[in-house]
């Protein structure tokens, strides 16, 4: 192996390490891309694991929201897993950002999340449905196969499942508002769960194209949704 691919391979293994053992910050750390002013559209991007919220910006993703709708706001949060972690993850969005965003006048807040980023949008609909207007989960982890396929046939008793308060939200209000639009691969290895949510979203809000579970994918599957989520101005 050469030296420069020792080096990435050693520089990738160091950040997903950080991810995951840093601690959980109370108030959590922001990214502020975009704030117009007098905007009344929010968007609240979260990492998936082993990333960092400015990868939405070195992927393009943050330009193609401005490029769309110069008028909408939009913030990363640094939700790494130690938020998921120590089940903070929902307080530390509330009170850090949405709640102070509502108070400043934002009446139309999405949130977006990539893998695990797409459960904190999952949990904090479950949780908080009547303070937000949608999420746009790419390729969310929706659950263990096994457990969600028990937890479905009424084999097993979910109370103590993490995902529990996801899974029975989901079937009760999924196609409801807040609205949910959903992208992802089709061969992504996390294809189980997101096919059942899938199944449960008016179509037109359900995004798929040929991939895995990666950037390629992912950034081909965002124009769709944008505009899915009424957040892009053609």
């Amino acid at each position: 192996m050469k030296l420069r691919s020792i080096w990435i391979l050693t520089l990738s293994l160091a950040v997903m390490a950080c991810t995951f053992i840093a601690p959980a910050k109370a108030p959590i750390d922001t990214v502020v891309y975009s704030d117009p002013d007098e905007s009344d559209t929010l968007i609240v991007m979260l990492p998936g694991a082993a990333q960092w919220v400015e990868e939405y910006e070195e992927r393009g993703l943050v330009r193609l929201i401005e490029d769309c709708n110069a008028e909408i706001s939009v913030i990363g949060a640094q939700a790494y897993f130690g938020y998921y972690r120590t089940k903070t993850i929902v307080t530390r969005l509330r009170e850090d950002i949405i709640l102070p965003a509502i108070a400043d006048g934002k009446t139309n807040i999405w949130l977006l999340g990539t893998s695990m980023g797409g459960v904190g949008t999952l949990l904090y609909r479950a949780k908080y449905p009547a303070e937000i207007s949608g999420i746009m989960a790419m390729a969310p982890y929706v659950g263990d196969e096994d457990e969600l396929t028990e937890y479905l046939n009424a084999e097993a008793d979910a109370g103590d499942n993490k995902m529990a308060i996801i899974w029975r939200d989901l079937e009760r209000s999924a196609a409801n508002h807040p609205s949910i639009v959903l992208g992802y691969g089709s061969e992504d290895g996390l294809g189980f769960g997101i096919r059942w949510l899938a199944s449960m979203l008016p179509s037109q809000q359900v995004h798929q194209r040929s991939g895995g579970h990666d950037w390629e994918t992912w950034m081909a599957l965002w124009p769709d949704m944008l505009e899915s989520a009424g957040l892009c101005t053609p």
